[in-house]
């Protein structure tokens, strides 16, 4: 089970990043922002509110271009809120993930490798 989870996890996250080699800042479609240095993409992926730990923070700024700065996001409005995800480190690991929750609904942002 957990090899089937860890080979889910590696093709969404290289699915995601393929997208967005493909494609310039002007062309993203899904919402990213930064958190600590390192790029989330909202992946759409539905979670529980009771999966959540705690709110880690909110967007603080908007930007038109892929995000580079703590807080800043594309295609998020600022206030949006940040969630950590119980028994998840939000981490610089590849495998870090953070909960947001967008129109009362919460959902999964993946960490984006070395795209900037």
């Amino acid at each position: 089970m957990k090899q089937f989870f860890n080979f889910v996890t590696a093709a969404i996250i290289f699915i995601t990043i393929t997208i967005l080699v493909a494609c310039n800042n002007e062309k993203l479609a899904d919402p990213v922002f930064n958190w600590e240095g390192e790029n989330y993409i909202v992946t759409h992926e539905p979670i529980e509110e009771e999966e959540l730990e705690e709110e880690i923070g909110t967007v603080i700024s908007e930007t038109e271009e892929l995000p580079d700065e703590h807080g800043e996001a594309f295609k998020l409005p600022i206030g949006t809120k940040l969630f950590k995800i119980e028994g998840k480190e939000v981490s610089h690991d590849i495998d870090s993930v953070i909960a947001v929750k967008i129109d009362n609904e919460y959902t999964i942002a993946r960490k984006i490798s070395d795209i900037k």
